[in-house]
């Protein structure tokens, strides 16, 4: 069960936030670790989603290197190559 890892998401008004969940890293932990990836935010008047970043202080920021798109997959795609390192590292 060490070093297992998933994805989950909490959708919360317009916006989904992608958590990254971690197995207990020592056999004598038993709580899972969760952090904070992704969120996009709908806009409901332009119709568009906009994608943010967490700073290690959990607080968010809009992420400069795409446009609000009414496309969630290209969003999901985005995080998922991670061009500028700030969603995995």
């Amino acid at each position: 069960m060490l070093h297992q890892v998933n994805l989950s998401f909490k959708i919360r008004g317009n916006s989904v936030t992608i958590f990254e969940n971690r197995a207990p890293w020592h056999e004598g932990i038993k709580e899972r670790t969760s952090m904070k990836i992704a969120q996009f935010r709908y806009d409901e008047k332009s119709g568009k989603w906009r994608l943010h970043y967490p700073d290690r202080n959990e607080r968010w920021h809009e992420y400069w290197d795409m446009e609000p798109t009414k496309r969630i997959g290209k969003i999901l795609a985005e995080i998922d190559d991670d061009p500028t390192g700030i969603f995995w590292g």
